[in-house]
């Protein structure tokens, strides 16, 4: 006779089926957790064999000077998502602060900055006063302050672009180092949201609150007062950007900023950060911003119509 197979016991099947979903299960959130990095390392090896122009130190600069405002927008979008929120307005903060700083460049660098600043401050405030305060949703607030943000920028400007602002064109179109000013800054930002999130108590407890917002009520925590901070610092950086876009363009122009808010959450959420809070960070976002920013710049290296480019 010949030999037959023994069947494997119903214990030892049981067990086994458990390992292998439970490997299953380690993929996936190995894939999930680092998919960006994957996707960028193939971005990075696609663009290079399709453009000989990708890795020179001119393009690096260019993709590093082109993402800049939408880095700068989205530290503060990151920030708002980590705790459940969503900020819609940072377009029209963008675009509102471009033709204030625009209009007052007699004042300087020091006073328009200033003005960004106030202007920032002044839109992340209501958002967040009406968000904590009012109880009213997110989305319908900065919904509705990305409506009045745009018109109160042509209303000042009658829909007419304001040119020639040149007073402080370094901090836009200036280099230190052979990088870009608005490429520094960016970086000096993200380094700082990174050591706030991962070595301060005010991070930990972003993440606290993002992450339960109930629990960290009860553990003592202001969660309205960390929420509010969100807005504010989101309203805040996306003036500073609109000021270095005036700086760099040497225009200021009630459209700016056009659609930013979607580029911003678009970053954002590809670098991990998710709707529920609590989880994410900055890290992720560079990513996202990164991806986001080299397809652009491929395309445009390989004269992909502007159509087109929306498209994809």
């Amino acid at each position: 006779m010949k030999n037959e197979a023994k069947p494997m016991p119903v214990g030892l099947a049981e067990e086994r089926e458990l390992e292998v979903k439970s490997a299953l299960v380690r993929v996936g959130n190995w894939l999930v957790e680092y998919s960006m990095y994957v996707v960028f390392i193939i971005l990075i090896i696609v663009s290079t064999i399709l453009s000989p122009y990708f890795l020179s130190w001119a393009n690096f600069t260019n993709i590093l000077r082109q993402v800049s405002f939408n880095g700068i927008i989205s530290i503060g979008m990151c920030m708002v998502i980590l705790m459940r929120g969503i900020d819609l307005s940072v377009g029209s903060t963008f675009g509102l602060s471009a033709v204030l700083v625009a209009g007052f460049a007699d004042w300087g660098f020091w006073g328009v900055l200033v003005l960004a600043i106030m202007v920032g401050l002044a839109v992340g405030a209501f958002n967040g006063l009406m968000v904590t305060r009012v109880k009213i949703e997110p989305f319908v607030v900065t919904l509705g302050t990305l409506i009045i943000g745009r018109g109160l920028a042509y209303i000042y400007t009658q829909g007419v672009l304001i040119p020639n602002i040149t007073q402080f064109r370094w901090i836009g179109a200036g280099y230190l180092l052979r990088m870009p000013m608005p490429a520094i800054i960016m970086i000096c930002f993200f380094a700082i949201a990174y050591f706030i999130q991962t070595s301060t108590v005010f991070g930990r407890r972003c993440y606290a609150v993002g992450g339960n917002p109930e629990a960290a009520k009860m553990a003592g925590i202001n969660t309205s007062l960390y929420l509010f901070l969100s807005y504010v610092t989101s309203g805040v950086l996306s003036a500073f950007a609109g000021l270095i876009m005036v700086a760099r363009m040497t225009t200021g122009e009630p459209s700016a900023g056009f659609m930013f808010e979607l580029d911003g959450i678009a970053a954002v959420v590809m670098g991990g950060t998710t709707f529920h809070g609590g989880r994410g960070g900055i890290i992720g976002t560079i990513f996202g911003v990164l991806i986001l920013g080299i397809i652009s710049n491929v395309l445009n290296l390989l004269n992909v119509s502007s159509y087109t480019q929306m498209v994809i």
